[in-house]
């Protein structure tokens, strides 16, 4: 359960990767809120995603979003590849989808040391899809943040340019003009050395 609310259920474990330094796991995981009417494990269940992090060292978990609303889902996170101070990671917001029929999918920037959240890029900038994930990576030396991005076609892989892990948010460039699903970078694949 997460810290301060007994009451949840953790359902299983998805998207699981591990630091620079192999001394940390940042994963995502499914939350179950049992009511009294609805018992987790049933097809009315609430559920909702949120980000762990395990550190192997000091053999204790973190959670960044401990008062998280199930309104929210969080996943598929991805450490920088050269600090684990640094995560990016997909977040949907379920509040507005009886409007607009669609999750609002953004991409984020997480600081585990000071908790700055900055949203980076809109996955989905039109809502043409229900449900739309960006899966974020950073390359090799931190200097670009990839992602997909989707319009009425489809998906298509994109990048931000990062100085100091400061994204330039407004400097996003496309990398090919095909449709592309999961542009996920690979951190010794382009690390200059």
């Amino acid at each position: 359960s997460q810290s301060g609310n007994t009451d949840s259920l953790v359902t299983r474990v998805d998207a699981v990767a591990f630091d620079y330094s192999s001394q940390k796991i940042i994963f995502d995981f499914a939350i179950c809120l049992p009511t009294a009417s609805v018992p987790c494990f049933t097809a009315d269940s609430v559920e909702y995603w949120s980000i762990g992090i395990y550190d192997l060292r000091r053999e204790a978990f973190e959670y960044p979003f401990p008062s998280q609303s199930s309104d929210f889902d969080v996943g598929f996170p991805r450490f920088a590849s050269n600090s684990n101070r640094f995560f990016v990671y997909d977040r949907l917001d379920w509040s507005e989808f009886d409007e607009l029929q669609s999750t609002i999918s953004t991409i984020h920037q997480y600081d585990v040391d000071s908790g700055d959240d900055l949203m980076i890029a809109n996955a989905d900038p039109g809502n043409f899809w229900p449900l739309t994930f960006g899966l974020p990576s950073n390359d090799g030396d931190d200097k670009y943040i990839v992602f997909q991005q989707f319009d009425s076609l489809g998906g298509r892989a994109k990048r931000i340019p990062v100085t100091g892990f400061v994204p330039a948010t407004d400097e996003q460039v496309e990398l090919s003009p095909f449709d592309v699903a999961m542009p996920v970078m690979h951190r010794n694949a382009v690390r200059d050395v």
